[in-house]
């Protein structure tokens, strides 16, 4: 998969250092969502996370541009996938400038819906809403706090506030959350429990699902 992504890289591919913005950039470009969505999954199974963006062309086709994007993962496609031909010097550069950089672990956001369990505990606590802004060291907005989704480390500092477990392990764990964008009704269509030996997560449909315990799936038919 590796080998076949860094000559697949090599056509349509991206992989430069962006010295304004001080980050590297690297992307696949597509007019094909399906082979976007397809390459996508090879990068999953290679445990690199990627994220696929629409852009408009105007009277032409639409492309879509596969990202690539935070230190650690860009560190792992360059370790894993590499790049081909010209770009592999390309690569080296990226790969250089990121060496010195810390890579930020807050890739994503906890849901907002959180907050809803942070203010029943406050409650349970008797803990103001001023007093719990005060012990976050931010600034007491009124209900404007619980309007956005919290990064894990601002989650973190509100578990140890509250000193709650459940909180706390929703910041420690290695979930990436990423936000529903459209629902598209198809129709009725059969679904399956899926069962791997060995294996306790599995990529359906490019989302890493809890595959099913054998142990606990009698009565459900599988393949």
């Amino acid at each position: 998969m590796a080998l076949f992504l860094k000559h697949l890289w090599s056509t349509d591919g991206c992989i430069k250092w962006d010295a304004k913005a001080g980050q590297g950039r690297i992307y696949y470009a597509s007019t094909s969502r399906q082979l976007t969505d397809d390459v996508r999954h090879l990068l999953l199974r290679l445990g690199i996370v990627s994220r696929a963006y629409r852009v408009p062309q105007g009277r032409y086709r639409d492309i879509w541009r596969l990202h690539v994007s935070g230190v650690s993962s860009q560190r792992r496609f360059l370790r894993l996938v590499d790049a081909h031909g010209a770009k592999y010097f390309d690569a080296r550069e990226v790969q250089h400038n990121l060496e010195g950089i810390v890579a930020n672990e807050n890739v994503d956001t906890v849901p907002r819906e959180v907050w809803y369990t942070v203010r029943q505990k406050l409650t349970d606590h008797k803990m103001t809403h001023r007093a719990f802004a005060e012990a976050m060291r931010t600034p007491f907005c009124g209900s404007t706090m619980w309007k956005h989704a919290p990064s894990r480390s601002r989650l973190h500092r509100a578990a140890a506030i509250l000193d709650d477990r459940s909180l706390h392990d929703l910041t420690k764990n290695d979930l990436l959350w990423d936000k529903v964008v459209e629902i598209t009704a198809i129709g009725q269509r059969e679904v399956y429990e899926v069962t791997v030996d060995g294996a306790d997560n599995v990529i359906a449909n490019g989302i890493a699902v809890r595959a099913v315990d054998r142990s606990n799936a009698a009565g459900i038919n599988s393949d």
